[in-house]
């Protein structure tokens, strides 16, 4: 959200939504009339990939709060998923690499929680894919990230995959220097 230029309204070709942020022409201050829901979604764990309502939200809630410190296990967790993708095998894809992360139990239990993460992971840039660079220091527009989903061929029509996350590939592992970036060299290892 640090990174989306101010801009006027430019509704998409194809989407009744702005192509730069996706929200909509009669919602210009990201008020809609179920934000108490989104609230609970993201208090769930849920992420809203492709579309900034949801950390808009967290935003707004998150500047009144005190920082997060990680446990000890949250910095576990975390190290696990980072050793998790290294190891992915080179042809192995994004919904492979969800049961493998499920089956290893480091993970919330809850898939969507997994996934928010995962795609989280990608929009950040920890996590390569093989369509939209995606960066910690430069926004991606909507319309731009949502186009790239119709090349996919391995989410085989699903909604719930969304890019970036959907445009991995186990050959692409997981970026380390933008991990080590974001997080620091506690929370990565090697």
């Amino acid at each position: 959200m640090q990174n989306i230029p101010e801009h006027e309204f430019q509704e998409g070709e194809r989407y009744a939504a702005c192509r730069v942020c996706s929200f909509s022409k009669d919602k210009k201050d990201g008020f809609w009339e179920n934000a108490s829901y989104l609230h609970y979604a993201l208090y769930l764990g849920n992420a809203y990939g492709s579309n900034p309502w949801g950390a808009l939200l967290d935003l707004k809630e998150l500047a009144e709060q005190p920082p997060v410190k990680p446990t000890n296990e949250d910095i576990d967790v975390f190290r696990s998923l980072l050793g998790s993708l290294a190891r992915s095998g080179p042809d192995e894809t994004p919904g492979e690499f969800e049961k493998r992360l499920a089956a290893e139990k480091t993970m919330p239990k809850n898939k969507y929680v997994r996934r928010g993460i995962m795609n989280s992971l990608a929009i950040a840039g920890v996590i390569p894919n093989l369509l939209v660079q995606t960066d910690f220091g430069r926004w991606t527009g909507y319309e731009v990230m949502v186009n790239q989903e119709e090349k996919l061929t391995n989410t085989k029509g699903r909604s719930d995959m969304e890019m970036p996350w959907a445009a991995w590939s186990g050959e692409l592992g997981m970026n380390g220097d933008v991990a080590k970036e974001l997080s620091g060299d506690l929370y990565v290892q090697g």
